[in-house]
This record gives structure tokens, sequence and C-alpha cells, in this order.
């Protein structure tokens, strides 16, 4: 952001070392103000934990297997009812949720609706079929034969191998849903074509699978099915402006809101729970089976939370933007104010820079409450992020000078994230950054977006105030709990995170020590990350993510974690190939690490404190990528919020009154970047 002719970039290693100490001076209000935040830690640390154990018991729930995530987080308000196996299964290659309404309408037959998060809209039709066969994701799949033996041998527990006799019959156009019928051996045999009329009856003991184009076709094998058939009807490919979700009906069951252990959301279920609903079977994979909340008009009710999902689709895409737009607007006034040295460009910058840093814990807010209304959702999350900005600045702490804001704008964002966590995580169900539950990546706990920016919300108070290096690290390790635990964040990859940087926070933040120490300390820290993985496999079903990422661990040792770190980096790789707007993040994170390292003469400035915490985000970020499958995308937020640090740290020794010379200016013997007045000298010059 403030990137100029700075210092030669040679001797990193010897500034890494530089960095890692930290001297001890001596007492003084300040350091009166680090004990007193140094307690106020240890007081959020505590209550973080209080809250973790009450609400420990949420974990008692019906055995349950991980959609996105893994792990289950609340229990649902009732039992749902189980649903009959079905008889037939109708695929809808596109349908929208007034008219899959429509067709279910029907008198006499109970229904049970909601909506299905399925694969993005360029995912081919086979990977969808065969996701949906194995109740695991697949990509890059066909009817080839060698690649089916790859998807077999991928997917040794696939719920296929549990399907009875599978009968395809498919519209032109849609053949490859005959994979559904694929088996332990063998190529599937050709879907037949869809006959222009007559009756549609499964064989007994076999699975009529049918597949059509729109909502045309569906009301036409609806018609031709014999009365008192069960019918499961899914959507495959989203239609524009729905995130990730189609509809999904079953015909002939309860009469209710669909939902699964999957993704522990009324109304939602995801595209691997379909297969074992045909099963009838308990949690298979990734997959479970979809049971019925019980609802008056549950028509209605999905037809509301799809309007809540084409909401919060419109206000993201302009929340991103203003996020970016005040960075951009913050970056423009810093130049005006290094070019010109007007003070109001420094006021502005502030400003803009506090809005940036609130615009995250506004947007939570207004996804908490989930207006109908996309305008009205993100007029919500800006007026919020308007109203803490301007409460932050007018907050005094003892902080350094003129670092309060910032202070209170991280410990808002920690509370805002906890508290939503602790209360059933509904904000960051429908973030308005990051993917939300109705794309598929997570159903609820904490999702990578905002991990990344709990983190730099540490980092910002730990920047701005005299905490010690074990309190830093008491506060990384509260994060890594609250994200660990499968009745919060539910979260492995966050979790060991957050216990890595708390080391990494007692390596570059406390007092120097050599190789040997440090290496200790990261093991510990690891070791601290897998108990909180292992509590979560104790207190949640053994067939969760974290509990076979674990047992895989013990039965197979290190090697399995360096697989597990490969996948992920190769799946970062595929979105940093895919998108240009992938390498936001990293370049964010390299140019706070290098300016941290070597700042330019625009930061020199910034103390050594303030570098050395940005040097621990830009790793924290580092293993945010190396242990997450969509790190780099949530590198953005971390990062952004590391840049933010540096320029505010160099502003905060720029007085925001009147320019030298002007009529009520004062002296500024502490600002080392403020042009000094002509004829003065500065006291102890």
């Amino acid at each position: 952001m403030l990137l100029a002719a700075g210092r030669p970039a040679a001797g990193l290693t010897s500034r890494i070392r530089q960095m890692s100490y930290h001297p001890r001076g001596g007492r003084s209000r300040r350091a009166r103000g680090g004990r007193a935040l140094t307690v106020l830690a240890v007081a959020v640390a505590a209550v973080t934990a209080a809250l973790a154990a009450a609400v420990a018991p949420a974990a008692a729930v019906p055995p349950a297997a991980g959609g996105a995530t893994g792990q289950p987080v609340r229990t649902l308000p009732t039992r749902p009812a189980p649903l009959p196996a079905p008889a037939v299964l109708v695929l809808v290659n596109r349908l929208t949720w007034d008219e899959a309404a429509d067709s279910a309408r029907r008198p006499g037959v109970p229904v049970t609706a909601g909506l299905l998060a399925t694969l993005p809209g360029e995912a081919p039709l086979a990977d969808r079929v065969l996701t949906m066969a194995a109740a695991h994701r697949v990509r890059g799949a066909d009817a080839d034969p060698a690649r089916l033996e790859r998807f077999r041998a991928a997917t040794p527990e696939g719920c296929y191998r549990r399907l009875r006799p599978v009968e395809v019959v498919a519209a032109p156009g849609l053949d490859a849903a005959g994979l559904l019928a694929v088996r332990d051996r063998g190529t599937p045999p050709p879907a037949r074509r869809l006959p222009a009329s007559g009756p549609l009856a499964p064989a007994p003991g076999r699975l009529l699978v049918v597949a059509v184009p729109d909502a045309a076709g569906l009301d036409g094998v609806l018609g031709r099915l014999p009365a008192g058939t069960t019918a499961l009807v899914a959507g495959l490919a989203p239609v524009p402006g729905r995130a990730r979700t189609t509809p999904l009906l079953v015909l002939g069951g309860p009469v209710g809101q669909a939902t699964s252990a999957s993704t522990r959301r009324v109304g939602l279920v995801a595209l691997v729970d379909l297969c074992p609903t045909l099963v009838g079977a308990g949690a298979l994979a990734d997959g479970a089976p979809i049971r019925a909340e019980a609802a008056a008009d549950p028509l209605a009710e999905v037809g509301r939370l799809d309007r809540r999902v084409a909401a919060l689709v419109t206000a993201r895409t302009w929340a991103i933007p203003l996020l970016v737009l005040a960075a951009v607007l913050a970056a423009g006034a810093v130049a005006l104010w290094r070019l010109r040295g007007r003070p109001e460009a420094a006021r502005a910058a502030r400003a803009l820079l506090l809005l940036t840093m609130a615009l995250p814990s506004g947007y939570l807010l207004a996804s908490r409450l989930a207006p109908p209304s996309a305008p009205a959702w993100l007029a919500i999350g800006v007026a919020a992020g308007g109203v803490l900005a301007a409460a932050a600045a007018a907050t005094r702490l003892p902080a350094e000078p003129g670092s309060s804001a910032p202070v209170v704008l991280g410990v808002v964002l920690l509370a805002l994230v906890v508290a939503d966590l602790a209360t059933g995580g509904h904000g960051l169900e429908r973030p308005l950054l990051g993917g939300s539950a109705y794309d598929g990546e997570r159903f609820y706990g904490l999702g990578n977006g905002y991990f990344a920016m709990a983190l730099a919300a540490i980092m910002l108070v730990a920047a701005f105030t005299r905490l010690p290096a074990a309190a830093v690290a008491a506060m990384l390790g509260g994060l890594a709990l609250v994200d660990g635990l499968p009745m919060l964040g539910a979260d492995v990859g966050g979790a060991l995170t957050a216990s890595l940087t708390a080391a990494l926070a007692l390596v570059l933040l406390g007092r120097r020590r050599g190789l040997a120490g440090t290496l200790v300390l990261l093991g510990l820290a690891a070791a601290a990350g897998l108990a909180v993985v292992a509590a979560a496999a104790l207190l949640a079903d053994p067939a969760t993510h974290g509990s076979r990422f674990l047992g895989t661990l013990l039965d197979e040792g290190p090697a399995a974690a360096g697989r597990v770190v490969a996948r992920q980096l190769g799946r970062n790789f595929v979105l940093l190939a895919g998108s240009p707007f992938a390498w936001v993040g990293p370049l964010e994170v390299l140019t706070a690490a290098l300016v941290a390292l070597c700042p330019p003469a625009a930061l020199a400035a910034v103390p050594d404190r303030v570098r050395r915490v940005v040097l621990l985000g830009a790793l924290g970020s580092v293993l945010l990528v190396l242990l997450n499958d969509t790190g780099v995308t949530a590198t953005a937020a971390s990062g952004l919020f590391l840049l933010a640090i540096l320029v505010w740290s160099a502003l905060a020794a720029t007085p925001a009154g009147p320019s030298p010379g002007e009529p009520g200016a004062e002296p500024a013997p502490t600002d080392p970047v403020a042009p000094a007045r002509p004829g003065r000298v500065r006291p102890g010059a």
C-alpha cells in the first residue's frame, strides 16, 4: 500500500532474529496499562473456557457425519422424523424453487421440502452424479472405465456399494445420470432413453432414477408415477442468484422441512445426503439421511429461505466491493498526506481505515439479523460498521498513543464471532464475507474467512497494546479452543493454525530462544492443537473429519499429516490457477511481511513491536494456507488487516489537528515522521 524506495532486502535472517527479541523496559504508565490489559486478556480467556464448558453438553446429539465440515454443532429444535426410503429418484437439471413448489402442490400428497447444497454451476453432470453416489465430493469424473476404477479406489466407503439395484432412464443430454448405477466393479449400464408416454413404475426391490431437463419434464414424470409412490425430487445445477442451492422435495413423506445431521440447518441438506437417504441407513461417508423437521407449511417456509438466499447473494455482491473501496480510499488519502502533508488527508485516512476494520463486524451483525431484502441487509451492515468505527474513534484505552480505536475494533470483532458461535452460528452461516452454508462450503461453525479476521483481530490488539507474549499466545490459544470444539467453531485446520501461531507469538514477541527452544515450542503448540482435535473427536460422533484425521494420524504417523498438508496445498493451488482474484490475499500477506522486515521510508516510523506483530500475522496466514483448503482466499482478510496495522501505526504519530504553522497548532515532539517546523528545534535535539 505504501511501498516506496526502501531499505535493501539483504540480511533478512538477521532481521528476523533481531525482531524475535523483546527487551524488557522500565515501569511506566504504559506498563501499568499493559498489566491492566494482561488482566483483561486472562479474563477473556477464562470466560471463553467457561463458555466452551457451558455449551459442551450440546455435543451430546444424535450420531452425525459432517458434510462440508464434518462435526455436529448444535441440537435441532425437535427430533426430526425419518423419511421412508424413496422408490423413485427424479433428477432435474435446472429447477427454480417456485417451479418446484408448483409441482409439489398435489392433492393428498404430503411433502417434505428444502434446499439442496450442490456443486458449483460449472461442475459437470458426471461429478454431481458420482458425488451423490459416493456421498463424498468428487471432482473430474467421467464414464471412462479407468477413471471409474480410480473412483472406486478413492471411495472405499462409498454409499453406492449399499444401494439396491438401480435402473436409470434419462432424457436426451442427461445420459451421465447412468453413473448412479455404478457398482463395485465394471462399467455401469448406459441409461435408457426416457419414454415419451406410459407409466413409470419402479420394479420391486429396485430404485428407479429418472433424469429430466426442467420443470416441464418433472411434471410429466410425476403424473406418470403410480399413486402412493414415494419420490425424491432433486435439482442438479444451481440457478443464478441462489448461491449453490437447488430445490429438494420428498413427495409421500412426512410434512416438514428437510434437514440432516450433515448440515444441522433446518431447510437445508447436502448433495452427499441423497444416497444415505435412498439407502435408508445411518451416516455413510460424508452424508447422513435426510429427515423432516415438522412445519405447518413447509413450501412457504422454504420459499422464505429461498428469498433469503437471494438477498444474501445480492447483498454480498456489493458488500465486498464496498470494503475494497474503503481500503482503496484510505490508501489514496494516505498517499495525499505523504505527498502534500495535509492534516485533513491524515484524518480522512484514519476514518477510512477505521471503517475498513469495522465493516467485518458490521456485516456480521447484519447477517445475524438477515433481513429479507438485500438493500436492507447491506445498509444495516454498512451503518453498523460506521457506528462501530465512530464509537471506537471516541474510545480511550491504555493502548499506544492514538491507537485505542483499532484495539476496540479488534476486541469487538472477536466478541461478535464468539457470541455468534455460542448462540448457533447463524450470522456465520450466511456471512457477507466468505462462503456461506448455501454455497456448500461450511454448513456451521467458523469458516476460513472469519477465522482469518479473528486472527487479524488478535493482531490488532497485540500491535497496539503492551500485552506480553504470553498473553498474546493465550488469546491465540483461546481462539484455537473456540475454533476447534465441535459445538463452537468445528474447524480442525483453524485450531491447528491458531495453536501454532500461539507458539510463534512466544518466539517473535517473547525473549530470545535458540533453535532447540523454538522447535520445542512449535511441537508443544502442535500437540495442543491435536489435543483440541482429540477433545472434539471424543465429544462428537466418531464419524467426523476431525476424528478421522486423528485416527489416521495415530495409525499412520506423521506421514498422514504430511499428506493432509499436501492435499490442502493442492486445493489452494487449484484456486490460484482458477482465478486471478485468489492471488490478492497471498500478495497482501507477502507485502505486509516484507514491509515488516524491511520498512520503506514511508513506514520507517513503525515501531519494532508493530512490525513483529505484523510478521506474526503473516506467518499465521501462511499456516492458514497450509492447513486449510480455502486458505488463499481467506488471507485476503488477514492481509488487509495487516496492511492496515502498518499504515495506522505510521499515522498514529501524526497530529490530527492543524498543520504546522497554522493557528492553534501544537508541536509534536514525539512524531518521527512529521516535518520539523522552520526555526524550531525539538526537545532533546
